[in-house]
């Protein structure tokens, strides 16, 4: 049996390890931990120096799965860096480390949640309207990982000009006081539009940022999630006037519109 390779801490690679995954088969938090550990191995990091930080959620168990030596937290929702801030303050000698899920869905979170009460104000029954606002968040889901697959065919560029325009196509369907297939139409182009561009979006900030690439996409998802919590009240406040709602999507059309003639701008 070959021996164990040591590190410059005299370390085995089996003592970075953690506890057993409880991760579902196949999951990829499985193998960005396996890396994690890895990565501290070959660094020959003193995992007794290390404090790992999380907040909730499948992302935030991953700390438990590497460097059992070291000191953890898991956090309430959303307070993982706050934590993380007040414990290097309170002990700067110990490497943090901090795990959370840094995604959101913006537009298509946004969108989904305003199509609901818009058709329920129209007459629709709450099962039909909760199908199309569903539908919204579900195609995002999917045209959010396969939009970099479509980048690659058309250009980056214009696959954003893509999304913008079928923001706008489909933001301006669900401005209309139409049939209940209109919405659903709308509810299923602002779906595709809407996850369209992320990939595009994170690679240029990685690009902007090549030498705080993680900080960069950070800055993405905290654009995503201002939007969410700053649009989603917004759009609620339109619900109180004679348009029940459809002024948040016709609003939505028109920047979709503003932000396409900019986009063709720029390139000339």
């Amino acid at each position: 049996m070959a021996e164990a390779k040591l590190n410059k801490l005299n370390l085995t690679e089996k003592d970075y390890d953690g506890a057993a995954s409880t991760m579902c088969k196949g999951c990829g938090h499985d193998a960005i931990s396996a890396s994690v550990q890895r990565a501290y191995y070959e660094s020959s990091i003193d995992p007794r120096k290390v404090v790992k930080l999380s907040g909730i959620g499948c992302s935030s168990k991953t700390p438990a799965y590497f460097l059992s030596q070291s000191f953890g937290f898991n956090a309430v929702h959303g307070r993982m860096s706050a934590v993380a801030t007040g414990a290097n303050l309170a002990n700067h000698t110990l490497l943090p480390i901090g795990v959370l899920q840094a995604a959101t869905f913006g537009l298509a979170v946004v969108a989904g949640n305003w199509v609901v009460p818009l058709l329920e104000r129209q007459g629709t029954s709450s099962a039909a309207a909760g199908f199309a606002g569903g539908l919204v968040l579900s195609i995002g889901i999917v045209t959010r990982p396969t939009g970099g697959l479509v980048a690659h065919r058309v250009g980056g560029r214009n696959l954003v000009a893509l999304a913008l325009i079928g923001t706008c196509a489909g933001a301006a369907m669900l401005s209309l006081d139409g049939p209940f297939g209109l919405a659903v139409a709308g509810a299923l182009v602002l779906g595709l539009a809407a996850g369209l561009p992320f990939a595009v979006i994170f690679a240029a900030a990685q690009r902007a940022r090549p030498d705080a690439p993680a900080s960069a996409i950070a800055l993405v998802n905290a654009c995503g999630i201002l939007t969410v919590l700053v649009g989603t009240p917004l759009a609620g406040l339109t619900f109180e006037l004679p348009s029940d709602g459809r002024l948040a999507f016709a609003v939505i059309a028109v920047l979709s519109a503003l932000a396409l003639l900019a986009l063709r701008a720029a390139r000339l």
